[in-house]
């Protein structure tokens, strides 16, 4: 017995290293020191071997066959065999993807991005993605060790740890297929981009608060115009989009009204209308979109580092989102044109530093990821096959077309105001297990409105609502699950049924309200609904505000 534990003892501290060596490697990886990463590898398939060795020793195959027993030695076979497989057939191609890219020379003079090395990675990445199949097989597989909860905590995490890199990979994988092209390696391409603010939301993000063209021609991009939100102007007719999104947001005239074209939290369908402005406006045709918010800026100069105005003041990634979705009302309380030209200032100089090339570029593309992982970053492609691509991605912020759980909550500011840099929210999505056709699930939503009583009229001047200053008016919109019936909606446990606005949008029913936000009196709205059985892994999404709040989702897997 003593043998045997000795055994288990030393598997367990083997395994240990290799997570500890993987991890590393990745981190090397990422600021493309190949050395240390080659390193690393080696020492992680070395200590996998070892694990593997312990684990295949007569006193752990005896144990190992004893019913109840043996679990934990058959679980943490199953453990040393996956993580085996991610140092032998997965790390080995990732370390070739990074010497492709090779960071210290992707990097081109004066600025931009070396498109043929981006090209290069594109095969080993291919090739790590499909060496994960195996890894995701062998980490499914790995028994229950319910018993010796050490083990069982190492089989969990390893399985989120194995997602976590598959998503990696296959994002990376996708990226060196898009990014080559998208950057103009095949031809100059130009892009509609969208400052949205937080300070006023609308189902992709935010109000626009200004625009620019980008043009990006073998990897390099240049800021083509500029201009602030009242460059743009309503258009006589616009595109359409099909019956249901007429029926949700026709009212809003979204097509038409620049302010309202971002109002659907599907994006592409921001990106077709932008599209159609920039035809009918600029008479340029553009091959996509991209939105960013102040949040995501400020994550970006904490890369590049801050930007000096003309007027000597500066802006870091500490002060831009207060600068520029509270300060700025104040600074410029009734000059509109002057506010709007301060914003638009600001994320154009953050652009320009990122197309000169300023900033280490590992810290530029973790402040990038941050922003798409909290939907802060937005791309359309109006090239159909580069679409179907972005839609596999968070970047693409789309409305899945889906019968998995769903559900997605999106507030809509009806005031209009700028009062939603004070928004709070918290979301929940929960449902009963699977024991039927059918379950019961919930969708709950509490905003806190912490508007102090002492804002400038522009932001904070509604006319027709009554209540004290800081007051706001919001529609709140839940797109649920495919074939989902509502049962009961109630705000603070007081049913508002028969008030419900409904709709559909890519297959998703949708149900909408309006609420009274006072400041510093939060509201609970629930719906209660019956959906159907669904298989799939659930999805509650984010609508990004300046402070995302907290999310819980307890939807069992069915």
């Amino acid at each position: 017995m003593g043998w045997f534990v000795w055994n288990l003892l030393d598997a367990k501290s083997s395994l240990e290293s290799v997570r500890s060596h993987v991890l590393s490697a990745r981190e090397a990886i990422s600021h493309g020191d190949s050395k240390t990463a080659k390193s690393d590898a080696e020492q992680a398939r070395s200590a996998a071997a070892d694990a593997q060795s312990s684990l295949g020793s007569l006193p752990c195959r005896i144990v190992a066959g004893i019913p109840f027993v043996g679990s934990p030695v058959v679980a943490a076979t199953g453990i040393s065999d996956t993580v085996s497989a991610v140092t032998n057939d997965v790390l080995p191609h990732l370390i070739d993807a990074g010497e492709a890219i090779d960071l210290d020379h992707l990097r081109l003079p004066g600025g931009g991005l070396d498109v043929e090395r981006l090209s290069r990675a594109r095969e080993p990445l291919n090739a790590a993605v499909h060496a994960m199949d195996n890894v995701r097989a062998l980490a499914a597989e790995i028994p229950s060790a319910r018993f010796a909860p050490p083990v069982e905590d190492a089989r969990a995490k390893l399985r989120e740890q194995v997602a976590e890199l598959d998503s990696l990979l296959s994002n990376s994988e996708r990226a060196a297929q898009l990014v080559p092209s998208m950057l103009g390696g095949s031809g100059e391409r130009v892009y509609f981009v969208a400052f949205q603010t937080n300070a006023e939301l609308r189902g992709t993000g935010g109000f626009i608060g200004g625009t620019a063209l980008l043009r990006a021609n073998n990897g390099r991009v240049s800021i083509d115009r500029l201009g602030s939100n009242r460059e743009l102007k309503a258009l006589d007719w616009g595109i359409d989009l099909g019956p249901d999104f007429n029926g949700l947001y026709g009212d809003l005239e979204s097509t038409k009204m620049w302010y309202n074209s971002n109002v659907s939290p599907h994006f592409p369908y921001a990106g077709q209308i932008w599209q159609d402005i920039a035809r009918k406006e600029w008479a340029t045709d553009i091959d996509g979109a991209i939105a960013v918010d102040p949040v995501a800026l400020s994550y970006l100069l904490k890369a590049t580092g801050p930007i000096t105005l003309a007027s000597g003041e500066e802006v870091t990634s500490d002060n831009v989102v207060k600068l520029t979705e509270s300060d700025v009302y104040e600074r410029f309380p009734t000059d509109q044109t002057a506010r709007k030209e301060f914003l638009t200032t600001i994320a154009a100089a953050v652009l320009e530093k990122l197309a000169a090339g300023n900033g280490s570029l590992p810290a530029i593309l973790e402040g990038v990821g941050k922003g798409v992982s909290e939907n802060r970053v937005m791309v359309w492609s109006s090239h159909p096959e580069e679409q179907k691509v972005l839609e596999q991605t968070p970047l693409a912020h789309a409305v899945p077309e889906t019968a998995s759980p769903y559900a997605n909550v999106t507030i809509i500011n009806s005031a209009p105001s700028k009062l939603d840099y004070y928004l709070r929210r918290e979301l929940s999505y929960t449902a009963e297990s699977c024991t039927d056709n059918r379950r019961k699930s919930s969708v709950a939503v509490k905003l806190t409105n912490t508007a102090p009583d002492n804002l400038p009229d522009y932001v904070d001047q509604i006319e027709g609502v009554e209540g004290p200053p800081g007051t706001n008016v919001e529609t709140i919109y839940l797109h649920a699950t495919t074939d989902s019936e509502l049962k009961a909606v109630s705000i603070n446990g007081v049913s508002v049924l028969d008030t419900i606005g409904r709709g559909a949008e890519r297959g998703h029913p949708v149900y909408f309200l309006t609420v009274v936000l006072f400041p510093n009196e939060p509201i609970d709205v629930r719906f209660e609904l019956s959906e159907p059985s669904s298989k799939g892994a659930p999805t509650l999404a984010v609508q990004p505000l300046v402070d995302n709040g907290t999310k819980r989702v307890d939807v069992p897997a069915c």
